[in-house]
């Protein structure tokens, strides 16, 4: 029970209340036709399916401008919000520039995605990839408008509009941002086999503890109750001079 409540209980079934999670969408493109924003909203945020994934919470900053990556970090901070997606005003004309102009390797233009990867570890990871998979499927539906427009500079000016299309604008003309209050050291895959460890010699060390607050002081002088304190501390030793260097490693 006690392993639980350090271990199990916190990672149990993170996406079971996914659609709590409040995750803004605030949309300052400015592109009066094509506005990669406004499709974003109507092609997932009204989809009956998409949009109960989470607790999606739309903002038309069109004309004021206000959201900024101070104010969206101070309300992700006071947890207001879980994160933030942010689809700033010149998107779809940074787009469309790239499109009509594809000789240009660079492709300098993202929707940036707010959030506390410190907020808790394992639930950022599944709502990143959710984030990152709904946006896989927006670079489709986004890449098909890309395309009937290259086809349309095709027509109108066939001698003089090539198109190389290993143009990154091509591939992912809608990129994502990650941009994290917190960030959390990548531990690698050791991480998932040290932590239950941890939870293991943790528990075993509350036991003694309130064993010896219920059972009173006579219980130190018992020569089992001495081995099983001795064994937890050098358990503890032991993982902690194992996990350091592996811990180190991973960092570089």
């Amino acid at each position: 029970m006690i392993v639980a409540l350090f271990y199990y209980v916190p990672m149990w079934d993170p996406i079971g209340n996914i659609d709590r999670i409040k995750l803004r969408v605030v949309i300052q493109d400015r592109a009066p036709s094509g506005n990669v924003g406004l499709l974003f909203k109507d092609t997932f945020l009204q989809n009956d399916q998409l949009k109960n994934v989470l607790d999606w919470e739309l903002i038309d900053d069109r004309e004021k401008l206000y959201y900024n990556e101070d104010n969206l970090y101070d309300d992700i901070s006071n947890q207001k919000i879980w994160g933030a997606l942010l689809f700033r005003a010149d998107f779809t004309a940074l787009l469309s520039n790239a499109v009509q102009n594809p000789s240009s390797p660079e492709y300098k233009n993202a929707v940036d995605y707010f959030y506390d990867e410190g907020n808790h570890y394992t639930s950022s990871g599944v709502i990143k990839t959710a984030i990152r998979t709904v946006f896989k499927v927006f670079n489709d539906k986004v890449r098909e408008n890309v395309f009937e427009m290259v086809n349309k500079l095709r027509v109108s000016n066939p001698e003089n509009y090539n198109v190389p299309f290993l143009n990154p604008v091509f591939a992912t003309p809608v990129p994502l941002n990650l941009r994290t209050l917190h960030s959390i050291p990548k531990m690698g895959n050791f991480l998932s086999s040290f932590l239950p460890l941890v939870a293991v010699w943790m528990s075993v060390l509350i036991i003694l503890v309130l064993a010896h607050v219920f059972l009173g002081s006579k219980l130190l002088k018992h020569i089992q109750f001495q081995r099983i304190w001795l064994f937890v501390i050098v358990l503890a030793i032991v993982s902690s001079v194992v996990s350091l260097p592996l811990y180190l490693s991973q960092l570089r």
